[in-house]
C-alpha cells in the first residue's frame, strides 16, 4: 500500500477585513496574484472568501465569476474553493 498523497490548500484571505492587515487580498486581481504565488510555492488548491467592491463577503454571481475567472487566468489547473 502506498502512502497517502497530501494536498496543500492555501486560504488566501479568510473572514478578515483590510483593517486586519494591509496585504490581505480582496480584489479579484489581488486574489488571483496571491493564488498564483501560492501555487508557485506548492499549493495545489486555493480557498477564498469572495468580496464585493465594498469588501463585504458575497456569493453574488457576477462578483464570484470575476474572482474565479481572474484566478483561472493566473493558475488555470488549480483547484478552487469558495466559502459558502
Amino acid at each position: 500500500m502506498s502512502a497517502p498523497r497530501s494536498l496543500v490548500q492555501v486560504a488566501l484571505n479568510g473572514s478578515r477585513r483590510r483593517e486586519a492587515h494591509p496585504a490581505i487580498p480582496l480584489s479579484s486581481w489581488d486574489v488571483a496574484r496571491a493564488a498564483a504565488e501560492a501555487v508557485a510555492a506548492g499549493a495545489a488548491s486555493v480557498h477564498v472568501h469572495v468580496r464585493d467592491a465594498d469588501g463585504v463577503e458575497t456569493l453574488a454571481g457576477p462578483v464570484l465569476a470575476r474572482v474565479i475567472n481572474a484566478m483561472k487566468t493566473t493558475c488555470p489547473d488549480t483547484l478552487i474553493s469558495v466559502t459558502t
